[in-house]
């Protein structure tokens, strides 16, 4: 197993390269001022696609996984609905139908693993989890107020957690030091206003490259190579089978054309959260993070302070990976999209809340 130094974190490259790598992404992505659409846009297109909604980028910090899939999974039921009344009563999209898209940005709290909606659990190498198995709800988060939601949100878990959930995917790990970020976007909007040429025959296969392509771009702002194979995002390391380990991870449910659950990007994570399970159905499969792979880089010896995991850090590795999302989904013909980056979780929740009803 290959494994990063549990616990502690080489603040020198590693930490330069996040402050570095947010920076520079703070410069390239500068929120645009809405742009008044013109008469006739919100007119339906040949699929029934209407007006660019807007897209947000929500911080959420430190949550617990269950409150946090009710809350994504109640967004993606209120986005979602709209479009299938206008779909089964066959009409136009009307303007009041396009809620915003919503990017959560993430890290739980807590150890969870979930499995997708085939059942892998023979996956499991620890009989435990595998009987703590339960399927994830929506009734998880209550509240009508964001400070209400926020206290739900960080609520410490009670006992082990484990989740089957609806997204594609086999069994996989979530927990402290690792950014996790949740898209609930109109996805087909998107892909429809890419080159015939770029975005391939399926739009479902398009956002999933996309996602991987964002944290392949994340990875780039720290030096590191990633790629694809299979599904999720690698990185050379020598020893490792194939010469290859697995840093992000990529798992998607989608209806009426709008996504949730997203992808994991590990950052600084105890690698031995991966141990109990069989990865994405690949027994030899071997996990690593940007922290372990920057580390092998620094030259540093002596003058490298180690510290332990640090949640704004993950934090802004999600914002990192969020934004490049942002950047790959809205072409720059696509001048009607608003993108709204929220600076707090409180203000991003008040506005989602607000918004969506729930």
């Amino acid at each position: 197993m290959i494994r990063s130094r549990s616990g502690t974190l080489a603040i020198s490259n590693f930490a330069r390269g996040v402050a570095g790598a947010a920076a520079a992404a703070a410069t390239r992505h500068v929120t645009p001022v809405p742009v008044q659409a013109p008469p006739n846009a919100v007119k339906s297109t040949e699929t029934g696609l209407a007006i660019a909604n807007p897209l947000w980028i929500v911080p959420l910090g430190r949550t617990n996984y269950d409150a946090c899939h009710a809350l994504q999974r109640r967004v993606f039921e209120a986005k979602a609905r709209p479009i299938k009344a206008a779909r089964l009563s066959q009409r136009k999209r009307f303007e009041g139908d396009h809620l915003p898209d919503v990017i959560f940005v993430t890290e739980h709290a807590h150890s969870v693993y979930t499995m997708g909606r085939r059942d892998t659990s023979e996956g499991f190498k620890d009989d435990s989890l595998r009987d703590a198995m339960q399927a994830a709800s929506r009734d998880g988060l209550t509240a009508k107020h964001a400070e209400e939601a926020l206290e739900l949100l960080a609520k410490p878990a009670s006992g082990k957690c484990v989740r089957q959930i609806q997204r594609g995917g086999a069994l996989t790990w979530h927990g402290p030091g690792q950014a996790v970020v949740y898209p609930i976007v109109e996805f087909r909007y998107y892909w429809e206003k890419h080159p015939v040429a770029k975005r391939g025959a399926s739009p479902l296969h398009w956002i999933t490259e996309q996602l991987e392509q964002a944290m392949i771009l994340t990875l780039h702002d720290f030096g590191l190579q990633g790629h694809t194979s299979k599904v999720g995002v690698w990185v050379p390391v020598d020893g490792a089978p194939n010469g290859e380990a697995k840093i992000g991870f990529v798992g998607l449910h989608a209806g009426e054309n709008v996504t949730m659950h997203g992808c994991s990007l590990n950052v600084q994570c105890d690698l031995d959260g991966f141990e109990p399970i069989e990865m994405c159905e690949l027994p030899e499969l071997v996990p690593t993070s940007v922290q372990a792979e920057v580390s092998k880089h620094d030259n540093e010896g002596a003058h490298t302070k180690c510290i332990g995991f640090t949640e704004d850090r993950v934090a802004k590795v999600g914002a990192m990976i969020a934004d490049h999302l942002a950047q790959l989904l809205v072409p720059r013909s696509l001048g009607a999209t608003t993108v709204r980056q929220f600076q707090s979780p409180k203000e991003g929740l008040e506005a989602v809340l607000d918004t969506f009803k729930i």
